[in-house]
């Protein structure tokens, strides 16, 4: 009985810790010392869609994305007399052990983000002021660069950026379901570039949204069949 009881305080113990570590997925806010290892993205580029989005990635695969800026496009939707929603768009979410293996073994061979990496000896187009942040119980460290000539720091920009876009695409496929159903077909077609082009990350994160419009009887039969293909493509 006494072990069964412990058994119980260990499990309860285990999962107080797992979710106050989810809190603690601050992507704005990183915390400087979390208990488990943590690598964070946050990107500014005033006037891109959208203008200024961070997310953070700890060791287990816990995964956490806030993005403000002109994304929010609740105002198009809204009738006359509401008023959009300018709220975040907040969300938390899983990735898979290979992308998360990927995101930690760019930020060991960038020795944990301790070093600058931004090309400064001439003038190059501006992209957005990318900054990488890694945490655990004993380091923090950060960097921030618009270009770099390191290609791990451009790799992990790159991963975080295409995480952003499959999370972005997901956040306005719900709101065209709600409030735009014949702008989902463009929409749709986007993600399926997207994903030609490699420029999307964790496709499977979609796949609640995709089977959603999959469903939908109400869809066109075009958009469903698109839905579809999509879906099939989020499958391992």
């Amino acid at each position: 009985m006494r072990r069964f009881l412990l058994l119980i305080l260990f499990v309860s113990a285990v999962c107080v810790a797992s979710r106050a570590q989810d809190n603690a997925l601050l992507p704005d806010k990183p915390a400087a010392n979390p208990q488990v290892p943590t690598v964070t993205f946050q990107f500014e580029f005033p006037g891109a869609n959208p203008s200024h989005y961070a997310l953070s990635v700890d060791s287990a695969g816990r995964a956490a994305y806030k993005s403000t800026g002109p994304q929010d496009e609740s105002a198009a939707y809204a009738t006359p007399g509401q008023q959009g929603s300018a709220d975040p768009y907040l969300t938390k979410f899983t990735i898979s052990p290979a992308t998360t293996e990927q995101i930690f073994a760019v930020a060991k061979r960038l020795n944990y983000f301790d070093g600058k990496f931004d090309y400064t000896k001439t003038r190059v187009a501006n992209t957005g002021a990318k900054t990488l942040i890694y945490g655990d119980t004993s380091r923090h460290f950060e960097t921030t660069f618009n270009w770099s000539q390191n290609q791990d720091a451009m790799e992990a920009a790159r991963i975080f950026q295409n995480l952003s876009a499959t999370l972005e695409f997901d956040r306005r496929l719900r709101e065209q379901m709600r409030h735009q159903k014949l702008a989902l077909d463009a929409e749709l077609k986007q993600v399926e570039d997207a994903a030609k082009h490699n420029n999307v990350t964790e496709l499977r994160l979609l796949a609640p949204t995709l089977q959603k419009i999959v469903s939908d009887p109400s869809m066109l039969h075009i958009v469903r069949k698109r839905a579809q293909d999509l879906l099939a493509m989020t499958q391992p």
